[in-house]
């Protein structure tokens, strides 16, 4: 399909939930309403989902999910390859517990490198607190999906077309993440150089919370039995 085609079909989509969409060009501006360096947790028992939405970005980066920091990564994507509405499933985030700690990461400025290959620790940013980073900064921004669409219509170019098509015919995605591919920021700091939406995830650990509030007060419970025991 030619691309006037398929900006076409994608502004159309967008322009029936009132959101007017232009093509995708790189040009600095953040998305509001995101908040930056902001973690998120797993939702659920089950397997996350990420579909692509997008990158204005001069590097070629691979996003990658991990269990835990320094563990093996699951490569998921390349933003100057996937095609904006690609959906993978993240089969590895099987194992982690309801309520820990959902971590993406990207590998930048990765070259002629295969997908999935060039990742070192001077080329590797981490969603989330700025000391895993290299340069010490904020390398990922999150937003809820109702906030990214309401985003991208305040400032339409800094958005996919098709990438923001597919998320608004998709409302089970609840959370957008962009990333930041620039070292120190030394480029700008529009964090849409590689931008996912993800399903399963929450901006709060929520499940794994209730579970230990629940715990605690099943042990005081049990504390204050043994104690009215001891006083009969």
């Amino acid at each position: 399909m030619k691309y006037a085609a398929i900006v076409r079909r994608a502004a159309l989509s967008a322009a029936l939930a009132g959101i007017a969409v232009t093509p995708l060009h790189a040009d600095g501006t953040l998305v509001p309403g995101g908040t930056i360096g902001a973690q998120v947790f797993k939702a659920g028992s089950g397997n996350l989902f990420v579909r692509y939405l997008g990158a204005q970005a001069m590097y070629t980066n691979d996003l990658y999910f991990y269990l835990t920091l320094g563990g093996p990564g699951q490569f998921l994507f390349r933003n100057q390859t996937a095609t904006p509405g690609t959906t993978v499933e993240v089969t590895s985030s099987a194992g982690l517990a309801t309520g820990a700690e959902t971590i993406f990461s990207i590998c930048s400025n990765l070259g002629g490198a295969a997908p999935g290959t060039g990742c070192t620790s001077a080329n590797q940013y981490f969603m989330g607190p700025g000391s895993r980073n290299p340069d010490t900064q904020f390398h990922a921004a999150v937003w809820t999906r109702d906030a990214y669409i309401a985003g991208c219509a305040a400032v339409p170019s800094s958005c996919n077309a098709d990438g923001l098509a597919s998320l608004l015919a998709d409302p089970t995605f609840d959370l957008v993440i962009g990333f930041e591919d620039s070292f120190n920021y030394n480029i700008d700091s529009d964090f849409n150089d590689v931008v996912f939406a993800v399903r399963g995830a929450s901006t709060v650990p929520e499940p794994m919370t209730m579970a230990l509030l629940a715990t605690g007060l099943a042990g005081m419970s049990g504390a204050s039995m043994i104690r009215r025991r001891k006083r009969g």
